[in-house]
């Protein structure tokens, strides 16, 4: 279910055979998982220009920032998984086309 302000992926999804629908929903979910990415990356980095954090915090705050990074990525692999998988012809039962 959608939180107020937010699209939701169900009317998108069965729309989603032809071009405008589905790069519209593709362009919604890159949106939503990048979303809260970006702006925990920036509180991170104003964190570490903190003089009065101890070497533990600098060295917790890196390992989050590596470990988001690599969050990104995986986002980016699924992605393109995600838009191949969408621009595939689907036959009537359901089954991409090969």
């Amino acid at each position: 279910m959608a939180r107020r302000g937010q699209k939701s992926y169900a009317p998108l999804l069965a729309e989603a055979t032809g071009g405008p629908a589905r790069a519209e929903l593709i362009k919604l979910i890159r949106h939503r998982l990048h979303e809260p990415l970006g702006p925990t990356l920036l509180v991170l980095q104003l964190l570490l220009r903190e003089e009065t954090l101890s070497p533990q915090g600098v060295a917790l705050i890196r390992m989050l920032r590596r470990s988001i990074k690599e969050e990104v990525r995986a986002i980016q692999e699924l992605l393109a998984i995600i838009e191949t998988f969408i621009q595939e012809p689907v036959q009537p039962n359901g089954r991409t086309q090969q």
